[in-house]
């Protein structure tokens, strides 16, 4: 009798043979691939939607610089700041607002912590997005008239102004980069000195006038009118009236004084040098006939003669502004209907032409400078588009914060007509 027994396998053929470390290993394998799938899925998914949140705020604080209505590097980046930090309030974020070529350009970042990845090493996922607005130049025409009565000679009064005139042209100008901005100046006292038309003036004016020189208002209706004359001397300029003749009447000299203290109209221009230039060149001179200066605003807004360089009323694109500023109250006559003459008739004509303005959806602002008359403060009250009167005190930097605001508005209006 035989006895067979089977050969016990040897160390190696049963480490061949045996299958739970493959198993084991491809186990943790796979285990690794799917932490790293899912955790890959949530973590980017993460990074995205911080990545499209982040995009969002950044884009919204590129316009809100864009938009913003100083001209000023450090507002428009205060103003770009404020609304990122609106959108995304959180710490630990990098912030860069340039103004460069014309454009606001934001970029903003930030490292996402992950969840699952740093099972396999990785800790943090960055962040980055910027945003590219061009800087919105919008379009005005904006005519200043102002008060260069010898009122404004008390305590520097028209330094103030020319000051605070300059600085408005540099805030709605974008400091000089808008060109589609235009500016005309219309420096009122007693009369108004100006270059027209030589048809536009009267022919009964001794010694005849070439088209150079002071005239008072039109005769009644054409004196609230953008209407341009019509042949018959009531509808054309160049009227004095007594002492105010000037150069028109060898005895008096005032309209001499115009031309002295560079108190003349300038028609809408983007030459921003030049209207500084003359704001700083004009000196006061006699009475105040404030509808004449109005008169005279209306007309520069006015495309048809005698300037002829305005827009349409009816172009929805460009916003037409007048800034009126006075420190007194009406002492010039004006014509009113039936051949009447007085300062009462005068400001009646200022609220018609007013009026009219703002039907053609002029903004029509008025400062009264240092003024505590109640009467011609309500006038230049019911003159202003709503909301739109300003009174300035003489103290302080008070006219300079008045210019300020109606600049800003001035520079938010025509960038929503714009947007």
């Amino acid at each position: 009798m035989f006895l067979f027994l089977e050969p016990r396998p040897s160390l190696l053929s049963r480490w061949g043979r045996d299958r739970s470390g493959a198993v084991s290993m491809l186990m943790g394998f796979v285990i690794v691939v799917l932490i790293g799938v899912v955790g890959l899925s949530v973590d980017y998914g993460r990074a995205h939607a911080s990545r499209t949140q982040l995009q969002s705020a950044v884009d919204a604080a590129a316009l809100a610089g864009a938009i913003h209505p100083s001209s000023e590097i450090d507002d428009i980046k205060a103003a770009a700041t404020r609304q990122f930090a609106t959108n995304f309030p959180r710490s630990g974020v990098s912030l860069d607002v340039l103004f460069e070529g014309g454009a606001i350009r934001v970029t903003a970042g930030h490292t996402q912590q992950n969840a699952f990845l740093p099972l396999l090493g990785f800790n943090e996922t960055p962040v980055e997005v910027t945003a590219v607005v061009p800087r919105v130049r919008g379009k005005a025409e904006v005519v200043l008239v102002l008060d260069y009565s010898d009122s404004m000679n008390d305590n520097n009064k028209y330094v103030r102004m020319r000051d605070a005139a300059k600085e408005m042209v540099d805030v709605i100008s974008d400091n000089g980069r808008n060109d589609e901005v235009k500016f005309a100046l219309v420096p009122f006292a007693a009369m108004v000195y100006a270059d027209l038309p030589v048809g536009n003036v009267r022919d009964d004016i001794n010694p005849a006038w070439s088209g150079t020189g002071c005239t008072q208002d039109r005769r009644h209706p054409f004196n609230t009118q953008t209407s341009a004359p019509a042949g018959a001397n009531d509808s054309r300029w160049g009227e004095t009236k007594g002492y105010y003749a000037g150069a028109h009447d060898p005895s008096h000299v005032e309209c001499d004084l115009y031309a002295v203290n560079d108190l003349k109209v300038r028609p809408l221009t983007n030459g921003f040098g030049d209207v500084k230039d003359q704001l700083d060149r004009m000196l006061p001179a006699k009475l105040t006939h404030i509808a004449l200066g109005a008169e005279f605003g209306m007309h520069v807004l006015d495309p048809g003669e005698p300037f002829t360089g305005a827009a349409s009323f009816n172009d929805d694109d460009i916003l037409k502004v007048m800034v009126l500023l006075t420190d007194g109250m009406q002492t010039a006559t004006g014509w009113g209907p039936a051949g009447s003459e007085s300062t009462d008739e005068a400001e009646s004509n200022l609220l018609t032409i007013c009026s009219s303005l703002k039907s053609k959806n002029v903004l029509v602002y008025t400062i009264g400078y240092d003024l505590t008359d109640t009467h011609t403060l309500d006038l230049l009250s019911n003159c202003a588009t709503p909301g739109q009167f300003f009174r300035a005190e003489e103290a302080g930097n008070d006219l300079k914060n008045t210019f300020v605001a109606i600049s800003k508005h001035i520079r938010s209006t025509m960038i929503r007509l714009t947007m």
